[in-house]
């Protein structure tokens, strides 16, 4: 993994890919401390996961879904 190919998401962690796995890790300016690589079927899940917490936030706290960018304007979950 080179880091040409990492983008920063936000909170401190950095996303790559090494042609298979999602590389997820966490840094704080001394390199990475936590990494996680996620296969094909696993960001799936957790793809299906993100779903589900919308239609599930959606029905509590649509204004907070809204505010963090997981829903569209028109209130609809985005992603499925």
């Amino acid at each position: 993994m080179t880091d040409q190919h990492k983008d920063y998401l936000g909170d401190s962690v950095y996303a790559a890919y090494d042609g298979y796995h999602i590389i997820l890790t966490t840094e704080n300016g001394d390199g990475p401390t936590n990494r996680i690589a996620l296969e094909p079927a696993v960001l799936n899940a957790l793809a299906d996961y993100r779903v589900w917490l919308g239609r599930v936030l959606k029905i509590r706290v649509p204004e907070v879904f809204r505010n963090q960018g997981l829903m569209g304007q028109d209130g609809a979950a985005e992603g499925g």
